[in-house]
């Protein structure tokens, strides 16, 4: 299936409205207001089916918009910082097969009813981490 047969998602966030942005492990608790040029912005990366850089100096509320736009459309934030030293491949998928077979190996133990240690496996267990193909953007 071709991904231009897939509708366009609806991007609409409410422009006057404070949209609670959730702590998470990496970010604190924040409120995001949308204006109409970022929104017009998101709009024409998804019209487009095009990934959406944001270019600026730091505070200036990149990170912050691209969690409201995937907080937005329900989606996961896939981030990345790209800086001068930043290669193609790099923004592309890394397989990393050591890690896969570790969650598998600890997926396979748990399921019969063992235990795993969090300090013999750290970040292997946590919430949300799933068996499966491992993928880095």
């Amino acid at each position: 299936m071709s991904t231009t047969s897939l509708p366009v998602p609806v991007f609409a966030p409410a422009l006057e409205e404070n949209h609670e942005l959730k702590a998470s492990r990496n970010w604190r608790k924040e409120h995001h207001r949308f204006d109409e040029r970022s929104v017009a912005a998101v709009e024409a990366a998804l019209a487009c089916r095009r990934p959406l850089l944001f270019l600026g100096e730091p505070g200036l509320g990149k990170t912050q918009l691209a969690r409201g736009a995937a907080k937005a459309l329900s989606w996961p934030l896939v981030y990345k910082v790209v800086s001068g030293r930043t290669e193609c491949e790099d923004l592309l998928y890394r397989f990393d097969a050591v890690a896969r077979l570790a969650r598998a190996q600890i997926a396979d133990r748990t399921s019969a009813g063992g235990t795993i240690v969090p300090a013999l496996a750290p970040g292997l267990n946590t919430p949300g981490s799933d068996v499966g193909l491992e993928c880095r953007l």
